[in-house]
């Protein structure tokens, strides 16, 4: 389940934003309600930290206003997020669009950056956006754990990222730079620090290609065992060459 807290110290706002999360958990594209409930609700940003410092092992969404007139602000708060539950999705709901540098200058890496001086329209397409977003990144990594298959990386310094493993087709050296990885999938291309070796061994799942790559066979649609070439694209734009010695043990996994 993904809790949802609320962090917004004007009244108005605060009832009107609970409404709008409330009811899009409720009614929304899918013939189901979403899995998320919302825990807290609060003025107080200590209550947030308070809240979150006894209930670390959970999923959230938090929507967090910036200024709140308080000696903590939304953005004292998101650091605290980010230093104790990582993987938490937060969204700034805010007047002060020029806090929006700040927030990239702290790397928070907040979900959505919402303006309240909007229409109500749009304030509310927006919300119900983020919802959304939660939900359906929520229920692939959800799927994803129940068979153990989700990869985690570390975005920046202090943030780290999940993804799936059935999106990846595999992860290589960075020539020229150590320490430093790409991984390739499906609509997907980033690089992260890490080595091939610990992640081979973290990960049970990859398979050695060669030196610089490990790949994810579960995603290959087709291999030239006598060009030693993997593709995992039906137009072959992505692909990975395998060694002599590992096209060998390719094979008998694949027609094991």
């Amino acid at each position: 389940m993904i809790k949802v807290i609320i962090l917004e110290d004007d009244r108005e706002q605060r009832q009107l934003l609970s409404r709008i999360v409330s009811n899009r958990i409720m009614i929304n594209e899918t013939p189901f309600e979403y899995n998320m409930e919302v825990v807290l609700n609060t003025s107080n940003p200590q209550d947030v930290i308070n809240f979150l410092s006894e209930n670390q092992d959970s999923d959230y969404i938090v929507f967090l206003d910036i200024d709140l007139n308080s000696d903590i602000s939304g953005l004292n708060v998101a650091e605290y997020i980010r230093d104790k539950i990582a993987l938490a999705e937060i969204v700034f709901v805010t007047t002060h669009d020029e806090m929006l540098r700040e927030t990239l200058k702290r790397r928070v890496e907040p979900l959505d950056f919402i303006y309240k001086d909007t229409s109500f329209k749009k304030y509310k397409m927006e919300i119900m956006s983020a919802i959304d977003e939660a939900n359906k990144r929520y229920s692939r990594i959800f799927s994803s754990n129940k068979s153990n298959e989700v990869f985690t990386y570390e975005a920046m310094k202090g943030i780290y990222k999940r993804i799936p493993f059935s999106d990846i087709f595999y992860i290589n050296k960075i020539k020229g730079k150590t320490r430093k990885v790409k991984l390739v999938g499906v609509n997907t291309q980033l690089t992260f620090s890490g080595e091939l070796k610990d992640l081979e061994k973290k990960y049970k799942f990859f398979f050695r290609a060669n030196r610089e790559y490990i790949i994810n066979i579960n995603n290959i649609v087709e291999m030239d065992s006598t060009k030693r070439i993997v593709y995992f694209s039906k137009n072959k734009n992505v692909k990975c060459s395998v060694s002599i010695r590992q096209i060998r043990k390719l094979i008998k996994i694949i027609n094991a």
